[in-house]
């Protein structure tokens, strides 16, 4: 595809699933990423952190990989270059404690790949738990599970400060919803996100944003007060807006 495409940047696969590739297949992390890689692969989402701490970990994904593991196959991602994001989930029941924790296991591997690399994660990304269709929505302490908005926003605004080291921190529109996603803005957040042509994950999770088009992100954009500009996955600006259109004002029926 790369070679019919090669306009196309591919960013596929998370860390755990790449994790469970490598044990089917008896090899490494690197060897896994370095063969995806020979064969187009540009990058890895940020998917399946969730929460980097075992004791949350056990007690809500006990069959994914560790945090240890997912931080392992990031690592051997930007030993080879590849773009990766790092994400984060809070409404699992975690303290504040093991939130401060996830950071700091991100902000110490972004020390590192920087050190040895020269770069690291492009972003950092938080959401709230989305509970409705899930087993933990179902369950009979489902109350206990989620995040405010309130939260989320303060997630944001801590998240600019302490990791200092990452270069942008994206608000999440799918999840929290294009008005919180401005709201983001103010709290830290200096990447909007992108438009989706499908998405298959957080949907079925019970959220109702899917098909955003880029027009509709750009007046959300302005109408915080910024700029809206596109880029690629690695954060390089291909242009800037300067004026987004107005909306088409509704057509009248005749008579």
């Amino acid at each position: 595809m790369r070679g019919v495409y090669p306009e196309i940047e591919i960013n596929a696969f998370s860390p755990s699933e790449i994790g469970h590739i490598a044990d089917l297949e008896k090899i490494s992390l690197a060897d896994v990423l370095g063969r995806l890689q020979a064969a187009g692969l540009a990058g890895l989402p940020g998917g399946g952190a969730e929460m980097l701490d075992d004791e949350v970990r056990r007690r809500v994904s006990p069959k994914k990989q560790s945090a240890a593991g997912w931080l392992d196959a990031m690592r051997a991602a930007h030993a080879l270059g590849l773009t990766t994001t790092a994400t984060m989930v809070i409404g699992f029941g975690e303290t504040l404690e093991q939130r401060l924790g996830h950071l700091q296991k991100l902000r110490d591997l972004q020390d590192e790949s920087l050190r040895l690399h020269g770069h690291g994660f492009t972003a950092f990304i938080a959401w709230s738990l989305q509970v409705e269709n899930t087993p933990l929505g179902r369950s009979k302490t489902r109350y206990e599970y989620g995040a405010s908005a309130h939260d989320y926003l303060r997630l944001a605004a801590v998240a600019r400060l302490f990791l200092d080291n990452f270069p942008h921190i994206q608000a999440s529109w799918p999840t929290q919803g294009l008005r919180m996603a401005e709201v983001a803005l103010e709290f830290g957040c200096d990447d909007f996100g992108s438009t989706m042509l499908e998405e298959n994950v957080v949907s079925s999770a019970g959220t109702t944003l899917r098909n955003v088009a880029e027009i509709a992100i750009q007046r959300h954009i302005q109408g915080a007060g910024f700029t809206p500009a596109q880029r690629d996955s690695r954060y390089n600006i291909l242009r800037v807006i300067e004026t987004v259109p107005d909306p088409a004002p509704p057509r009248r029926g005749r008579g």
